[in-house]
């Protein structure tokens, strides 16, 4: 559902459309991975049968920036960068691709070295309660009117922050909405704030000032008794008490590039997580006499991260490596984990390298047997770019298998009509 806009002139296309058309359902998808911030689409049907092509529905240009667009009721709302200077609210019908209302506001960013260039916003729009809250890639958070398009509120941080108030590639983490707080961490690039504002009128209600921020989202759970914020920062993996901020427990995760940029993912009493370029681990909170602490239960040996959430389909976790490093995972060939030192396995993967030229795309078994030909993914998906180096779809058993399973239907789908990110830069997290 995550659609990412192009670096000169991004686009909403018809392959959108028809996947929202088609999903059967009419559940929203009101922020950053969706309802429950978990990347799930709760109650498609996922049909027997793909369509080899889809028929283009509307097209609109939306400007530049990675973030992705969201949808609430019968309206599509995206943030961009239309103008050098100013970056924009836009409304959409669903339906027809027609703009509703756009807001503009003053926002003049440049980004300098390898990123030179690269100025449109990363975060996601959440939207609740008739509003739509916007982080924008130099740190301005806004409140619109969701039916109008009227500021509410807007606070840029330049008095709070005044040696900077966006990480060193920009803001890119998502607003986070917990009843009457939007919560995001602001500030940069090493001193920050993750800070919980009313969503009715911008006042700070509460402020963990421990570290500055980093480019991954935040997402809420309930574990060991405790509502909680957890989060990457910059140099910690933590979590905060939601009602008062309060530092709750931290783990060290720092690396000399500052870009952690992953959202926490929560299965069942597991937080998985992984610094740039990491393998991913998780943990378990455990409240004893010292309180809450994090406990680690495995981590993997294999694939690393850095960019990419991984998604969550039951006992599997799906995503992207960061290909970058030669030394692991060599074309059809799987290094297994051991269930020993972590419940965690490759089952398949899909290989290419690089992606920017003709590559060749195929899923394969532990055992280096092709499950889907390369012809039908590398035209479904030799358009996109995703980084410039090597990536590899890997999915990973949350806990010891003897058989591989077949490829899912699901992932046949998402494989064969989506859509991705482009760019090198830390975004949409």
């Amino acid at each position: 559902m995550a659609v990412i806009s192009g670096l000169a002139k991004a686009q909403i296309g018809a392959v959108i459309l028809l996947f929202l058309a088609a999903r059967g359902f009419s559940a929203d998808w009101p922020q950053w991975r969706g309802l429950n911030r978990d990347a799930v689409a709760h109650g498609v049907t996922i049909p027997e049968k793909w369509p080899k092509s889809l028929a283009e529905e509307w097209k609109v240009q939306v400007g530049e920036g990675v973030s992705s667009p969201v949808v609430v009721g019968d309206s599509i709302y995206l943030l961009a960068r239309q103008k050098a200077d100013e970056e924009v609210v836009v409304c959409l019908d669903l339906a027809s691709g027609k703009e509703t209302w756009r807001s503009a506001y003053a926002a003049p960013y440049k980004l300098g070295g390898p990123a030179h260039g690269y100025e449109g916003p990363r975060s996601t729009p959440a939207v609740a309660d008739g509003r739509i809250f916007t982080f924008g890639i130099s740190g301005i958070l806004s409140c619109l009117d969701a039916k109008t398009g009227k500021a509410l509120w807007r606070k840029d941080f330049v008095k709070q922050y005044p040696h900077g108030t966006a990480p060193g590639w920009g803001t890119s983490a998502s607003p986070l909405i917990d009843g009457d707080l939007c919560i995001i961490h602001v500030g940069g690039p090493d001193i920050g704030g993750l800070t919980a504002f009313n969503t009715r009128t911008g006042e700070a209600k509460w402020c963990y000032d421990g570290d500055g921020p980093a480019y991954g989202s935040p997402i809420l759970v309930d574990l060991a008794g405790e509502r909680q914020v957890v989060t990457l920062t910059l140099n910690f993996f933590l979590g905060v008490s939601a009602a008062t901020g309060k530092l709750v427990w931290r783990l060290p995760c720092r690396e000399i590039h500052s870009e952690n940029c992953l959202t926490p993912i929560l299965y069942k009493d597991l937080l998985i997580y992984a610094g740039r370029k990491e393998s991913p681990r998780a943990i378990r909170l455990e409240n004893g006499a010292a309180g809450i602490t994090p406990k680690e239960i495995w981590k993997g040996d294999g694939p690393t991260l850095y960019m990419s959430t991984p998604i969550l389909a039951g006992d599997f976790m799906f995503g992207f490596s960061a290909g970058l490093r030669p030394a692991f995972l060599p074309r059809r060939q799987v290094r297994k984990t051991s269930p020993a030192i972590a419940p965690i396995n490759p089952v398949w993967m899909i290989d290419c390298t690089p992606v920017r030229s003709a590559a060749t795309w195929r899923a394969i078994q532990p055992n280096g047997a092709a499950i889907l030909p390369a012809s039908k993914l590398h035209s479904a998906i030799s358009n996109s770019q995703i980084n410039r180096s090597e990536c590899r779809v890997i999915w990973y058993s949350a806990a010891p298998i003897k058989t591989p399973p077949r490829v899912p239907s699901i992932a046949k789908g998402i494989l064969s009509s989506r859509l991705t990110r482009s760019g090198s830069v830390p975004g949409g997290r």
